[in-house]
Parts: structure tokens; sequence; C-alpha cells
């Protein structure tokens, strides 16, 4: 028989051993933390998750992450984010979005005002629903392509010349593109379903390709090369228009609309008919515009929309002038359509005025 104190050695060891046992699984089923090559990335993901160091399997309970203006360059540690659906990075200095490439779940990016040279990485991302890269350096938006899921794409600033990769895009309700050296808008001629197009400071002077985009409500179009806004006529629905700092004479196509709430027309070289007919119908067709921005009537033959002998005086004195252009008055304002001659046309709306003015004298009711 064995003595107790040999048999309490031998239990114990016993005890120890299937303590280790235990405890061995555990210790080699720990994870390391995530290693963030930023550190202000890192206090913002611990922020959220409200933990520090987190691991790779914490990381999945990562959703939604708000890190702007941390100063933040690298985003290395996010690929460990799979379940990650917003994600918003602007104001930072981040120059790739590779360790987000993997991120199948994402729907919501802004990564505004960074230093992005490439939108590659997001090539796959077919849960994108909402990009922004306002203010980077990604001329090529080619990768975008195939995101088919887009509602909502702002590239303003971004040195983009071409926007053939949205062509395809027919989800998209908001498109933001302004300045960038854009000059031809064939490729959103069939996004039927936009709602919000802004192309101002760009490079556009063919309106064309946009006439069938009946769901218009916003179109900024400011500072480009327009003359001809005749395309816009059926765009009925627009509330907010902007076409400042064009080359506009004629607004007769917007004479129709009766949902404006927002009209910019300034630095402009509007015609007679433009101030004295088409404005007035345009106040008076849309109720709710209250914000209306025009240049005041610069023609001293229509400034008072009354036409009188003195009227005919200036036309007769500059018939026939060539080269009339703003620096001149357009001819003392005899040039009342504005293309830069004193013709037959200009005679013909002078007499419509005068003609009109005289039907309303009391001796003609």
């Amino acid at each position: 028989m064995e003595p107790i104190w040999e048999i309490s050695i031998r239990s114990r060891a016993v005890f120890l051993l299937l303590c280790f046992l235990l405890i061995t699984p555990a210790l080699s089923l720990a994870e390391d933390p995530v290693i963030f090559a930023d550190p202000n990335l890192q206090l913002a993901v611990e922020a959220a998750l409200g933990i520090p160091q987190p691991t790779p399997t914490d990381m999945l309970a990562l959703t939604v992450l708000n890190a702007s203006s941390m100063q933040i360059r690298d985003l290395t540690g996010l690929e460990f984010a799979l379940n990650l659906t917003n994600l918003t990075v602007n104001n930072n200095s981040i120059t790739s979005l590779a360790p987000i490439a993997e991120l199948s779940n994402l729907e919501y990016l802004n990564a505004d005002y960074n230093l992005l040279t490439s939108v590659a990485p997001l090539a796959d991302i077919n849960s994108l629903r909402h990009v922004q890269i306002r203010n980077n350096g990604c001329s090529d938006i080619a990768p975008l392509a195939n995101l088919t899921n887009l509602e909502f794409l702002n590239v303003r600033r971004n040195g983009v010349n071409d926007l053939s990769p949205v062509a395809g895009l027919t989800n998209l309700i908001s498109l933001y593109a302004y300045q960038n050296p854009i000059t031809d808008l064939t490729p959103v001629s069939n996004l039927t379903g936009l709602q919000v197009l802004w192309l101002n400071n760009d490079y556009v002077n063919d309106l064309k390709p946009i006439a069938s985009l009946t769901e218009l409500r916003q179109l900024g179009l400011s500072t480009n090369q327009i003359s001809d806004i005749t395309p816009l006529q059926n765009l009925s629905k627009l509330t907010r228009l902007w076409l400042p700092g064009n080359q506009i004479c004629d607004i007769s196509s917007l004479s129709e609309f009766t949902e404006l709430q927002s009209l910019r027309l300034h630095d402009n070289p509007l015609n007679t008919p433009a101030y004295c007919e088409y404005l007035v119908l345009i106040v008076a067709n849309n109720p709710a515009l209250d914000d209306l921005t025009y240049d005041t009537n610069p023609n001293p033959i229509s400034l008072d929309c009354y036409t009188d002998f003195r009227d005919f005086s200036l036309l007769t004195k500059n018939w026939r002038a060539l080269n009339c252009t703003s620096t001149n008055d357009f001819c003392d304002g005899a040039d009342l359509d504005h293309n830069h001659t004193v013709d037959m046309i200009d005679l013909s709306i002078l007499l419509d005025y005068w003609l009109n003015e005289a039907s309303q004298l009391p001796y003609n009711q």
C-alpha cells in the first residue's frame, strides 16, 4: 500500500497536467491585436469599438467609422473590418485606398480632400451606393464603371476629362462632376434617372446629350461655354438651375417652366426679349422662385422696355453695323438679339415691341 503523501503528490501532478492541457489550447487561440500603420486611424477605430488594441475578431464588429480630419495617412488595418458599411475619412492625407479593396459590404465612402490618385481599389466593391472623392487627383474613374449600384457619385476637382465610365451606372441619382476639364456630356445621356447633375466650371458647350434627362431637379452649369440652352426646354421638373458665366442670350426655352425655386443667369449677355419678355414670364410662371439673379439690362434702347422714336433713331444710326459686342453696348443697343450685327431681325424686334405697346394705349381699348 502506497503512503498517503505519495498519492497526494501524484494527484497534484495529474491536476496540474490537466490544467496545462486545458489552458494550452486557449493560449494558442489567443489573437494578436491588429497592427495599424497609422496611430490616428487606430485611435479612431478604438473609439468606434470602445476597446483598445482590437483584434481581427473585434474588427468584425466595426460597421461605421467616422475618421474625418484626423491627419490620417494610411488605412492599413481596415482590411480586417469586413463588415464595415459606412466609412468617412475626408479631410486627411490618405494616399491609397488599397486596404479597403476587399470590404465587400461597404456601401458609403467619403474620401473627400485627401491625396488619392487612383480609385482602382474600389473596382470590385459592388455594394457601394455612395462615393465621394472630391478634391483628389483621381483623373481616371474607369475603375468605377462596374459599380452599377451607385446612386451618388461626387468626383469634383479631380482632373477628370472623360465621363465614359459612368455611362452604364443607370442607378445614379446624383452626379457631381464640376471643376473638371469635361467637354462631352454624351456619356450621361442614358442616365434617365438622374435628379441632380452639377457640372459647374467645366468646358461644356453642347447640352443636347442631356435633353432627355427629364427627371432632373437640379442642374448646375455655371461658368462653361454654353450659348444655346434650347435642349433644356423639356426639363420641366427643374427646381434649381444655375447658368451664370456663359454666353447665353436667349432664355425663351425656360419660359414655360413652373417649378423653379432658384434660377441664376448673371454674367450672361441676355438679349432684349430676355429682359422685356421672358424674365417677366418666368417670374409669373414660377411662384416659388425666390432666388433669381441676372445682370441689369445694359441695353440703352430696351433699358426701360419701352419703345419710342429715340430707339428707332439709335437703330437707324447703327444700321448694318458689324462687330457689335458688350464692349460697345452691342452698338448702342441696336443689336437687340446680340448676334453681333444690326439687321432686319433687330428692326423686327423693335417693331414688335412698338406695336405691342401701341395696342395697349387708351385710344385702342
